[in-house]
């Protein structure tokens, strides 16, 4: 069905500049029950919140959308998916390996952040970065769920093909920046992050509510509650488009070429390593691709081999610094553009000035806030 034979009365997907945005404006409501809590803007004072910190109940594992609602693995076969990306996926289980079971699993489900914006009313949270100016301490995962809700319809129109497309982003940053004390230097991390939450988002939608042999009429009777009924309809005309199935299909042949997704899951990489736990990226490669019961993936095994092998013989070497070229460089090669596996989102091959890449000289900017983190990370240890 092309675009056009959408509806009757309008062309929803031509007309994306009349899509109503859900909460377009600068509070955020969040449903608590049969009430709402508007969280204004605030002139609070920048204070430590270690001791307010324990009156904090995530409740991301509390909430569902029916009785029956399973969070999509990120690391299944996402076949709706618009692109292939390799850090979307947890590795979890799929629906087919839910339903051959005798009690269907339940996933984690919706993250509200229903107990958060109370206790952020009056006071900012201080987030630290480390050398790669990648969130750390104990509010960034906070921080990745705040710029998820923004993201997920909050402030942002998914009514857009393409994120470039998408006007305001900065409003991202500027909501964050209401909850969160952050350094001008994570404004680069918030908005890859927003990008990929973004993205995502609308590929699980699809990947859940989305069937292209069911009617229009069908489809829109049930889509997220997160999303207004005019965005989802805008959704479905542009996936039943020639241009939404090309791009469906670009992503099912990227996604066919992925040999193995991580099972790390949501855990930070960067956190780890501030918590003293030295990690090399040949040590979190060889976590991040083997199974829970110890097994490596196929495609990966005879690399985690040569790594176990490694670890026994000189695990110096592995240690190696990535910019000097470690050891896991030496088995992979060159590095995919835009990401560097084993560091997490944020560095680029070129911002860590690898061998190869067409910047392997830190820029003055950079060389200013790593100096600016040192001096930041000596006061914190002389306290």
């Amino acid at each position: 069905m092309g675009i056009l034979e959408c509806e009757s009365e309008e062309d929803v997907y031509q007309q994306k500049d009349q899509v109503d945005v859900m909460n377009n404006t600068v509070n955020i409501d969040v449903d608590c029950g049969n009430d709402y809590l508007t969280r204004n803007d605030i002139n609070g004072t920048t204070i430590d919140l270690a001791a307010v910190s324990q009156r904090e109940e995530d409740v991301q594992d509390q909430l569902y959308e029916e009785n029956d609602l399973r969070e999509l693995s990120e690391a299944d076969d996402m076949d709706q998916s618009f692109e292939a990306n390799m850090d979307s996926y947890d590795g979890s289980h799929s629906d087919a390996d839910i339903e051959e079971t005798t009690e269907p699993k339940r996933g984690r489900g919706i993250t509200t952040m229903e107990t958060f914006w109370p206790i952020v009313e009056n006071v900012k949270l201080k987030v630290d970065y480390n050398e790669h100016f990648q969130p750390v301490g104990p509010y960034a995962s906070k921080l990745a769920n705040v710029i998820g809700n923004l993201a997920k319809g909050k402030v942002l129109s998914l009514a857009y093909e393409d994120w470039t497309d998408v006007p305001n982003k900065d409003d991202v940053w500027d909501n964050v920046k209401r909850y969160f004390d952050l350094d001008e230097c994570l404004k680069e991390y918030v908005m890859r992050s927003a990008h990929k939450k973004w993205k995502d988002f609308k590929n699980r939608l699809k990947a859940k509510y989305f069937d292209p042999e069911k009617t229009n009429k069908e489809l829109w009777k049930k889509h997220d509650s997160r999303i207004s009924l005019k965005v989802w309809k805008w959704l479905v005309c542009f996936w039943r488009s020639e241009k939404g199935k090309a791009r469906s299909n670009r992503g099912k042949a990227n996604r066919a070429k992925m040999v193995a997704v991580h099972t790390i899951g949501t855990r930070s990489l960067a956190n780890e390593k501030r918590k003293g736990r030295k990690v090399s990226r040949a040590e979190v490669f060889k976590v991040a691709y083997t199974r829970k019961d110890g097994r490596p993936q196929p495609a990966h095994e005879v690399t985690i081999a040569k790594i176990d092998e490694k670890l026994t013989e000189e695990p110096e070497f592995v240690d190696k610094p990535i910019e000097e070229g470690d050891y896991l460089s030496n088995l992979l090669g060159k590095e995919n553009r835009g990401r560097v596996i084993g560091i997490g989102m944020g560095p680029t091959p070129a911002s860590l000035g690898l061998p190869g890449t067409k910047s392997t000289a830190r820029t003055i900017l950079q060389l200013e806030r790593e100096a600016r983190h040192r001096a930041e990370e000596e006061v914190r240890a002389l306290k």
